[in-house]
């Protein structure tokens, strides 16, 4: 199979939530050898990720395909970034799961810090549940300036304050109201994020009426 054949087969058995794993694991091995595009790499780490990342060997090839797709972050647009922080995150969170935080994730760790540079600048281009994504992953992953990111996308969320989903708005709450403490921010920065959680909460409390029971 080609790049194209790989990733469309991948991409296509887990949006029918048809997860075969021995095909999933034969797939993804050869899916390391190929030269993918940014959008066949978020296509497989989406389909890999499509659920919990409970088998070990499919984590492992989610790691093994970061390098790849950081070497050509350029080349990524912000949907495809999040996607792949997401897949990212889902990995850490199954390393930790495994009693085995910090350990072979670092690709995950060196992916958010090199897929950062370009988000930073580039917030606008998301949309509200992939804003929030990310934020989230970032979090998880728990990568050097992964607060820096928070505050980013907390000041975009508020531009768009008005306009958030009340579901994505709720997400956002529980994402500005982690504890920050492990990743030792600086003072100012974890302000910025309390003044962030304080406006989204006093908007929720607005809303009130508007929520559903």
């Amino acid at each position: 199979f080609k790049q194209q054949e790989i990733a469309t087969i991948i991409w296509g058995f887990a949006a029918s939530d048809v997860l075969p794993a021995a095909f999933f694991g034969n797939a993804a091995l050869a899916a390391q050898r190929l030269a993918l595009t940014p959008q066949q790499t978020t296509n497989i780490l989406w389909a890999l990720t499509r659920r919990k990342c409970k088998q070990t060997s499919l984590a492992t090839t989610v790691l093994a395909l970061l390098p790849a797709a950081m070497k050509q972050i350029e080349r990524f647009n912000m949907p495809e970034i999040a996607i792949c922080s997401m897949a990212a995150a889902k990995v850490v969170k199954h390393s930790e799961s495994n009693g085995k935080s910090g350990q072979k994730v670092s690709s995950a760790v060196d992916f958010c810090v090199k897929a950062m540079q370009q988000a930073l600048s580039r917030l606008n281009e998301l949309s509200n549940v992939m804003l929030v994504n990310l934020a989230a992953s970032f979090l998880i992953v728990g990568c050097p300036g992964s607060v820096v990111l928070l505050a980013a996308a907390g000041r975009e969320a508020l531009h768009r304050l008005q306009v958030l989903e009340n579901p994505v708005l709720l997400q956002l709450i529980r994402v500005f109201s982690v504890d920050l403490t492990a990743l030792q921010p600086p003072a100012l920065l974890e302000g910025a994020c309390q003044d962030v959680f304080r406006t989204l909460f006093a908007e929720a409390a607005r809303r009130m009426d508007s929520f559903k029971p």
